[in-house]
């Protein structure tokens, strides 16, 4: 399993499938550039979380990265905030959602660290 093929959405599905989203309503769009680009969106509504290939037609935050940025990222290397602040993550869209929700977004990105890379 590599970090963004099929396996690893399924695996990653399956990891955040029981976490309670309660309250939490937030689309978290990802475009990953370079050698193995891909898009796919994190879909938080109704007390439910899925994480998705494609593209979602709304969503509330969109970052964009190289999957160089994406891999060091899940692999702890380099936190999303540091990776913001020297460029190499571009943000668009409600950044105050994810304050808001930092909760659960740490316990998606808890269960998410637990696959493996």
């Amino acid at each position: 399993m590599q970090f963004l093929d099929d396996a690893w959405f399924e695996a990653a599905s399956t990891a955040i499938a029981s976490i309670d989203t309660t309250g939490t309503e937030l689309i978290i769009q990802q475009h990953v550039t370079g050698s193995r680009a891909r898009d796919y969106f994190l879909h938080v509504t109704g007390g439910t979380v899925r994480l998705l290939p494609g593209l979602h037609p709304s969503p509330s935050v969109t970052f964009k990265q190289a999957i160089e940025t994406a891999t060091a990222v899940r692999r702890g290397e380099i936190n999303v905030l540091t990776a913001v602040q020297q460029g190499l993550i571009d943000v668009a869209g409600d950044v105050q959602a994810l304050i808001s929700n930092r909760a659960v977004l740490a316990r998606i990105d808890n269960a998410l660290s637990q696959l493996p890379s």
